[in-house]
């Protein structure tokens, strides 16, 4: 029975899942990694900006992942993972090393975004970091990007978004009593005015998706021109 299932896990990585190997890891403080990886198969793999996939972190585990970039010419795929210092997901990455086997699968698309004059406006957390850089990516020189993070460390969010070429990004310290999303409200109502038809994007936590995404429309900011994202809930 084992042998079987162990069978069965082999060709369940083999058919759907891309394998690649581990060609560098960046630590950035202690909260965050940088992993780049290769694979024949990454030449191949159709991705736009934005969309997730999935990665192996054990027989029966996996994690999703958006990255912040696929080379197809060099077969590269890079990602950035935050360390939340509990779960398997956080375990495996912080124990990665260069030369380690991993699979990945196809992209999956996670927020349909169209690159827009109007600029956009970014809201997420630690978890969106990857998928921010990506959507920025794609916007290219088409307009503005703003990001606001709520996020546990000022320190250790400015030290990624630093080595990302992150600019224009705002930082507000969550609270346990989420107060702080009045001031996340007044930050976005601020951008917001700057712009014409500005693009909102929300991603992460959901109670704080929901909780902005209401305190806007209550001051008129059209649902039309707002996208939602949960990656995860605090209840």
């Amino acid at each position: 029975m084992f042998f079987v299932k162990k069978m069965i896990m082999a060709l369940l990585g083999r058919g759907f899942f891309y394998p690649v190997s581990v060609s560098a890891v960046e630590n950035i403080g202690e909260d965050f990694c940088v992993v780049e990886m290769h694979g024949e198969a990454l030449k191949k793999v159709s991705w736009n900006p934005g969309e997730k996939m999935k990665i192996r972190i054990g027989k029966r585990r996996e994690r999703s992942y958006t990255p912040l970039l696929v080379d197809r010419d060099e077969g590269k795929a890079k990602f950035v993972i935050y360390l939340h210092h509990k779960g398997p997901g956080s375990n495996w990455a912080s124990n990665l090393k260069i030369g380690d086997a991993c699979y990945l699968s196809e992209s999956r698309k996670s927020l349909s975004f169209t690159p827009s004059e109007e600029g956009c406006i970014f809201f997420g957390d630690e978890t969106t970091i990857g998928v921010a850089y990506a959507l920025k990516s794609a916007q290219k020189n088409t307009g503005s990007f703003t990001f606001v993070f709520e996020v546990s460390s000022l320190s250790s969010a400015q030290q990624v978004l630093e080595r990302l070429n992150m600019k224009n990004s705002k930082l507000v310290l969550k609270n346990k009593e989420n107060s702080h999303l009045v001031d996340v409200q007044k930050i976005l109502s601020q951008e917001i005015s700057k712009g014409i038809n500005p693009q909102l994007v929300l991603m992460g936590n959901s109670q704080s998706m929901i909780k902005i995404r209401n305190g806007l429309i209550s001051l008129g900011f059209p649902t039309s021109q707002c996208k939602m994202k949960s990656y995860w809930s605090s209840r």
